[in-house]
């Protein structure tokens, strides 16, 4: 009697550890890691949206950028002249243009009246400047394309 009962009892716990460990396992590995990624990607979401200004180039030289802020933060209505440094990346449609530490010419692809996109930080540096093709306008040839090495014969 005392040994049936005993078999029982480790049996019964056997199941409920196995219970519990696949129960443990399986929020582990699959329920954390969506629970997290989903609170790391808000917490991007919210630092981009901050960094995020839509409007329309006012004057330009080859380095800065005055824009007439239409869409962001808190910035709606103003002018904010942006400086863009090596690391900027200046696109056009899904082409990037440039590489990260090249010299910056913005007059090449923007001109007064376009309107952009850009990432900025709070010291009006430009992390990113982005204004989609205009009506008939070509994608311009990409950076690999101009820097491919040709064939030796």
């Amino acid at each position: 009697m005392l040994r049936s009962k005993m078999i029982a009892l480790l049996t019964g716990c056997l199941i409920i550890g196995a219970i519990l460990g696949f129960f443990g396992g399986f929020y582990t590995y699959k329920i954390y890691p969506q629970v997290h990624a989903m609170k790391v990607a808000q917490a991007a979401q919210a630092r981009l949206s901050g960094e995020l200004r839509h409007g329309t180039i006012t004057s330009m030289g080859v380095d800065t950028v005055a824009i007439k802020v239409t869409q962001g933060p808190a910035d709606i209505g103003k002018t904010l002249a942006l400086r863009a440094n090596p690391n900027t990346t200046i696109q056009v449609g899904s082409i990037v243009l440039n590489r990260s530490g090249e010299p910056v010419d913005l007059t090449k692809w923007y001109k007064v009246g376009d309107t952009v996109d850009m990432l900025t930080r709070d010291d009006l540096m430009m992390d990113a400047i982005f204004r989609p093709l205009k009506q008939g306008e070509e994608p311009v040839e990409t950076i690999q394309q101009s820097q491919a090495p040709t064939a030796r014969k």
